[in-house]
């Protein structure tokens, strides 16, 4: 026997429990590390999906069913090569063909000077007869929700509202820049909306909204780059933009040579939507992914020297009417001025802590109808909030009362227009209401069962239903419409009767980005994207990272944003499922390498 060697003493279970227990507690530290960062923020990124965070002061708040709807049809563009003209000395540069209207229209901006400080003073026209209603509110979207400065705003001069028909397109920008031997002096441009594609869907105000991002897109980025940075439009955009995205100048180009996906200016368009507003589906993601974030966000604050970092002074706000401890009766026009040192982007109103809406700037002045019945007798703080791209915002409050001799006791009449009660449903359908008031309408909620569906507050009072997310049999319809004060409340049944049985065919899945496996994730965080079908349809989607599920979708696509910051280098599995009505389901992964 060895002289030096000690028997050692067998182990005892107790021997083991205390560096087990922290073994234990060391691999469960380790798990909430990885999936705190995962999945909760997965779960905030429906808010970012709805709502986008950038410098304007956003509060465009954008419908589940809205966004599904969108992301199932979005809006069409010219697929034709882009066409340019010279007159003079000034090149046309147009989305579609130069015909003799758009040539003289801007050339009768080119004599003009523009004047518009804010979206709210933009000439806005609708030339159907049928969609005035929405002329406000589109302004409101874009003074609050995108991207504008008062440098290029003004050289935007007009917006149309036109029936095109079957065009091919759902917008058309149509700008043009004036020269001075090789300098640009001018631009001047406006954009159509063509509602053709739109006029039979209750989401007629976001299509627009969502057409009206991609083409402001091209007036913010195409004036800066021919005004500030003095590129013509033949050339390409400043190499900062292709290194900050990134984006390859080998597979595209500056035009259409390549295809219309190809084009950087609308790449950039596209990148300039799914930054600077709510809506999420850039149309080119599948080739070249989406945009970095922050770095090409940075890098349009940046191109258009319109970075509000350096901003912090807030707008001076003054209440004009009423007067101050004024008692307010009847319908009455509240106003006030406000100033700021870039431009104010909104002025709301409130009534103690309840918002009365966004004022229009009128001249000098913003102002909001208010009819003072829609409230009870009694003494409230009159409030009006003012708001710059920064985010910069200052208050004007007074105290004000309401003495009206009848007060409104009359509720909103209530139509359910479709569907009708007991219709057999099936696939999607539009669940739409008729609803007046003597007063006003505050607002309209629609459920299914008990869950709420959305909420309007304006016309058309209409949601999609998808049915194919609910069980064949019987459901509830319900709409809750309130003036302020009463509340009216109608309800229907209706059959969901979509065709289960039978379909045994599974539905595709694709995971569109990231689109290579195995893929090296080597720096910012991922955007992961992916999109089902089915013979019948795609009711639900799911992610999962190493078999764990971490994101789910009652739609035929998910998007999300996963977070860099605190997930350990290593190779991922990330899986997308695909299920259909009948239960059928479809899977695909990509490993991601995490450097």
């Amino acid at each position: 026997m060895d002289p030096d060697f000690i028997p050692k003493k067998p182990h005892k279970f107790h021997d083991y429990l205390v560096p087990g227990i922290f073994l234990v507690l060391f691999l469960a530290f380790c798990g909430y590390l990885i999936f705190s960062y995962l999945v909760p923020r997965n779960k905030q990124i429906s808010v970012t999906l709805n709502h986008s965070g950038n410098t304007t002061a956003g509060n465009v708040d954008v419908s589940k069913d809205a966004l599904n709807a969108l992301d199932k049809n979005p809006p069409v563009h010219q697929n034709t090569d882009l066409s340019t003209k010279t007159v003079g000395k000034t090149t046309i540069v147009s989305e579609g063909s130069i015909g003799s209207e758009t040539v003289s229209k801007l050339n009768g901006f080119a004599s003009q000077t523009p004047t518009a400080g804010t979206p709210y003073d933009l000439n806005v026209i609708d030339t159907t007869g049928k969609y005035g209603y929405l002329i406000n509110s589109l302004k409101s979207y874009m003074a609050t929700s995108l991207l504008w400065t008062k440098q290029e705003l003004p050289s935007l001069h007009e917006i149309r509202f036109v029936d095109a028909g079957a065009s091919g397109w759902s917008g058309m920008y149509n700008g043009a820049y004036s020269t001075d031997g090789t300098r640009i002096t001018s631009v001047y441009a406006y954009i159509d909306l063509n509602v053709y594609y739109y006029a039979s869907s209750p989401y007629i105000l976001e299509y627009l909204e969502m057409t009206l991002a991609h083409e402001y897109g091209h007036h913010f980025s195409l004036y800066n780059k021919w005004l500030t940075y003095q590129i013509p439009y033949s050339a390409r955009f400043p190499d900062s933009y292709y290194q900050a995205r990134p984006l390859s100048m080998t597979t595209t180009a500056p035009d259409y040579s390549k295809g219309w996906a190809n084009c950087d200016a609308e790449i950039v368009a596209e990148d300039y939507k799914y930054l600077f507003s709510p809506f999420k589906n850039q149309q080119m993601a599948a080739t070249y992914g989406y945009p970095s974030d922050p770095g090409t966000r940075n890098w349009f604050l940046s191109f258009g020297r319109a970075s509000g970092a350096s901003d912090t002074v807030a707008p001076t706000i003054s209440i004009l009417s009423p007067a101050a401890n004024a008692v307010l009766t009847g319908t009455i026009s509240l106003a006030a001025a406000a100033t700021d040192n870039v431009a104010v982007s909104k002025v709301e109103y409130f009534l103690n802590s309840d918002s009365l809406g966004l004022a229009a700037k009128s001249g000098d002045f913003w102002q909001l109808s208010f009819n003072s019945k829609s409230k009870q007798n009694g003494a409230y703080s009159l409030k009006a909030t003012a708001c710059d791209q920064s985010n910069n915002c200052q208050d004007a409050a007074e105290n004000i009362s309401i003495n009206n001799q009848a007060v409104d006791s009359t509720p909103p009449a209530v139509n359910i227009t479709s569907p009708t009660n007991g219709q057999t449903v099936s696939g999607t359908i539009n669940f739409s209401a008729d609803i007046t008031d003597d007063v006003k309408v505050d607002n309209a909620n629609f459920y299914l069962d008990s869950a709420l569906l959305d909420t309007k507050t304006i016309a058309p009072f209409a949601v999609a239903i998808n049915t194919l997310s609910y069980p064949n049999g019987n459901h509830q319809l319900k709409v809750v419409a309130s003036d302020g004060l009463n509340t009216t409340t109608k309800e229907i049944t209706i059959i969901i009767g979509n065709q289960t049985g039978g379909d045994t065919e599974i539905p595709t899945v694709q995971i569109a980005s990231p689109s290579t496996s195995p893929y090296s994730w080597d720096s910012g965080n991922l955007n992961i994207t992916a999109i089902g079908s089915d013979n019948v349809g795609v009711v639900k989607m799911e992610f999962y990272i190493n078999n764990t599920l971490v994101a789910t979708e009652n739609s035929s696509s998910i998007s999300r944003t996963w977070q860099s910051h605190g997930t350990p280098n290593g190779s991922y599995t990330l899986k997308a499922k695909a299920y259909d009505a009948a239960g059928n389901s479809a899977e695909t992964s990509v490993t991601i390498n995490k450097s």
